[in-house]
């Protein structure tokens, strides 16, 4: 089931339109069944014990599955969060490292890595945003490991912070490439469809108490699918943690090039 288009909305029209949809169907079926059930299904207080033991049983069931699954979007959401943490993380030890090293060809080196922290996002992040898994940075990666490279037989006499230039470089290469991969994070399908088959299965069990106010049927009805949808919003935003209103920010990548400005500024 792929619901890519929904992070293209934003947020609060998303959640309006699951609320609406299941309020809608919820309480429309309600009133069209209401004369049904009441002319063709006996309703006394041991049939209502009836309604409620299965509600409970089935309703606990669901709840369990719903609770899991936003549980795992989070999860998912703060790997990818630590993700793209670690990997300004790795940039800025990099920065630091070469920019130590006594070699003159540091440099270009400097700036080939803050070349690719704005290309991050300038155009990785719109592009991960619409679904698209970027590439171009690829090109500045492996230009960056020719010359880091091509330090070693120069940087002999700083051996340890070359070490951990290359160290960084690494845990660099490994967060993008998580990272990148991370753009089609998220639950698998046939969760959603357990999840919107659970909804109308158990909600309609609602329609079966036998209370004497229908006003306040529809209240608790109400009340009950207004909080229901909610949780469902939240695994629905929450799914893709890179897409969306609600995603992984690139705020880390700008503090990345804030430290940069910074060692260049003392440097000078």
């Amino acid at each position: 089931m792929d619901m890519y288009w929904i992070y293209d909305r934003p947020t609060w029209q998303v959640g309006l339109v699951i609320k609406v949809i299941f309020l809608g169907l919820s309480l429309t079926g309600l009133v069209a069944t209401r004369g049904v059930i009441s002319k063709y299904f006996h309703k006394s207080q041991e049939a209502d014990q009836a309604v409620s033991a299965i509600f409970g049983a089935i309703g606990m069931l669901y709840g369990l599955l719903l609770g899991l699954v936003a549980v795992a979007t989070w999860q998912n959401y703060d790997k990818i969060y630590d993700l793209v943490d670690e990997e300004s993380a790795s940039i800025i030890q990099l920065y630091r490292c070469v920019s130590v090293l006594d070699d003159p060809s540091h440099q270009a080196i400097l700036e080939d890595i803050e070349s690719y922290t704005k290309q991050i996002m300038a155009v990785e992040w719109p592009a991960q945003k619409h679904g698209a898994s970027p590439s171009g940075g690829t090109d500045l990666m492996t230009t960056l490991h020719q010359k880091i490279a091509h330090l070693e037989p120069k940087a002999r006499n700083q051996p340890i912070i070359y070490a951990e230039a290359v160290s960084a470089f690494s845990d660099m290469v490994k967060a993008r490439r998580m990272r990148i991969d991370g753009v089609n994070l998220r639950i698998p399908p046939i969760f959603w469809l357990i999840i919107i088959g659970g909804a109308f299965l158990n909600i309609p069990i609602l329609f079966f108490f036998d209370l004497p106010s229908f006003r306040t049927h529809l209240l608790l009805t109400g009340c009950y699918v207004f909080y229901l949808s909610g949780i469902v919003t939240v695994i629905v935003v929450l799914d893709n943690p890179l897409r969306g209103e609600v995603s992984v920010s690139s705020a880390p990548f700008k503090s990345a090039l804030d430290v940069m400005a910074s060692i260049h500024h003392k440097k000078n």
